[in-house]
C-alpha cells in the first residue's frame, strides 16, 4: 500500500512539474481535463528487465524494492537508453535478488 501511495503521489507531483514545460499538443484530453501521460515504470531484475503499468505495480511488495531511482530530464543517459517511451520520465524499480521468484509471478507472461 506504501509504494502505491508513492507512486501516486510522485505521478502527481511529477504531472505538476511537467506540465509547464509541455505543450497543449503534448498532453492527453479527456472530458475537458488535460491530463499528463505518466512517466515509464521498469522493474528491473538481475536478469533483465520488464516495463509495466502503474496498476501492476500495486502488486508488487514494497519489501521486494531494493531501490527506486527517478529520472526526469531529458539529456540524461537513462532517459536516452528508453527511448521515446521514457519522454513523459522514468522510474527503475530495482528487485531485490530474493525477491525476483516472487515478482516473476505477478508479471504477465
Amino acid at each position: 500500500m506504501k509504494l502505491v501511495y508513492f507512486l501516486t503521489i510522485f505521478t502527481v507531483m511529477f504531472s505538476v512539474t511537467t506540465f509547464s514545460q509541455s505543450t497543449p499538443t503534448e498532453a492527453f484530453h479527456n472530458d475537458e481535463k488535460t491530463i499528463q501521460p505518466e512517466p515509464m515504470f521498469v522493474i528491473k531484475l538481475s536478469n533483465g528487465e520488464v516495463y509495466v503499468q502503474q496498476p501492476l505495480l500495486e502488486k508488487i511488495d514494497p519489501n521486494w524494492i531494493d531501490s527506486i531511482s527517478v529520472f526526469k530530464n531529458l539529456e540524461s543517459e537513462e532517459i536516452k537508453h528508453y527511448g521515446k517511451r521514457a519522454e513523459n520520465g522514468l522510474v527503475l524499480i530495482y528487485i531485490k535478488k530474493e525477491n525476483e521468484e516472487d515478482v516473476k509471478k505477478i508479471l504477465p507472461q
